[in-house]
């Protein structure tokens, strides 16, 4: 069953607001509408409840629509606002796009100018949760990439540097351009010798086929010298299942406070 989506419509004449709420509502079982006839009494809602998507009308007494957008952008910046009006003209469109809306929309006469409102509320709520769901995704990546206690690299199937965290860039005072597009085991954290490199390169190439494997190794840094890893690298598979990137940790085996004071 899809997760409900409320929706909140804004709309001065009580009549149109209510046939509204009902024909959106008869489309999609997802869909919960709530209609409001003042545009203060509608941000009170907003405040109060939780809508995925507000439809407002533009011409209204105590705050026209692109009043009311300009309000809830403050609070809500990502929320989907749909302008669904009959007073439509080029201008009044162009002012909604520079505003930020989400969606224009004229009102025509029969119920199809309802499905079709219900259709463009429910694009732009599926876009906004997906928008939402992957800046949460990328912050939680973040949150693990950014590990003091270990060195973490991302890697394209042939050993090159997509990107490596600051914890490993901290341990030889470099920055992420001095080793991003370089094949790993060309970089200064392999430059203790041919032996390193070579296991690491054969290392990859099995990764890279759909192996998850483990080994130890020794990385050079500035603070700390030669340190002694327990390494990591495993495939990250796409939709189709093909080993799309590589992800390759190296943790100390040693003293992990020493460790975290030297890379500070």
């Amino acid at each position: 069953m899809s997760m409900p989506i409320r929706v909140l419509l804004v709309d001065d004449e009580p009549d149109l607001a209510e046939i509204a709420a009902q024909f959106v509502r008869r489309e999609g079982d997802a869909l919960e509408t709530h209609a409001e006839t003042n545009p203060v009494d509608a941000l009170d809602r907003l405040e109060a409840e939780e809508f995925d998507c507000v439809v407002s009308d533009y011409d209204m007494p105590t705050m026209n629509g692109l009043e009311l957008l300009a309000a809830v952008r403050e609070s809500f910046p990502g929320l989907p606002f749909i302008l669904f009006t009959g007073k439509g003209s080029e201008e009044i469109a162009s002012e909604a796009i520079s505003a930020g809306v989400t969606d224009y929309l004229q009102k025509e006469t029969g119920v199809d100018q309802y499905t079709v409102l219900a259709h463009v509320v429910e694009n732009a709520v599926e876009k906004h949760r997906a928008e939402r769901a992957l800046r949460e995704s990328e912050r939680r990546f973040e949150a693990v990439f950014d590990d003091p206690f270990s060195f973490i690299g991302l890697l394209e199937t042939d050993g090159t540097v997509i990107t490596i965290n600051r914890t490993a860039l901290d341990a030889i005072h470099e920055d992420a351009a001095a080793v991003e597009g370089e094949l790993f085991w060309e970089t200064p954290w392999w430059t203790i010798s041919d032996e390193e490199r070579e296991e690491l390169r054969r290392r990859i190439a099995a990764a890279a086929d759909g192996e998850f494997v483990r080994f130890r190794a020794e990385n050079l840094t500035d603070e700390l010298g030669p340190v002694v890893l327990d390494v990591i690298v495993r495939p990250v598979r796409g939709e189709s299942g093909t080993v799309e990137t590589l992800i390759a940790e190296g943790r100390s085996v040693e003293n992990h406070d020493g460790w975290s004071e030297a890379l500070r």
